[in-house]
């Protein structure tokens, strides 16, 4: 699946968090990626943990819309979910 999301949302999320919504993609492919399902107004969402490009442990958000996933938001993981991703 292809994955997308608003550039603005990415500049914000880039300069408020320093972290790059195009670095989902790594953290979605992580193999010990750990991904929890919501439901949050309506709309089924994804809470993943993973390695983003660099190794760093990323928190992204993210839910499915027609044939493409859609990043919702990132930042860098917690303690708290760090010590579930190594669990």
């Amino acid at each position: 699946m292809e994955l997308e999301w608003d550039e603005d949302k990415r500049r914000a999320v880039l300069t408020a968090r320093g972290v790059d919504l195009a670095d989902s993609e790594s953290v979605l492919m992580d193999d010990r990626a750990l991904t929890v399902e919501q439901r949050r107004g309506g709309e089924t969402r994804h809470v993943t943990i993973g390695k983003g490009p660099t190794g760093r442990l990323l928190t992204v958000v993210w839910t499915v819309r027609g044939q493409r996933l859609r990043i919702v938001t990132a930042w860098k993981s917690n303690a708290r979910e760090r010590k579930q991703y190594e669990a």
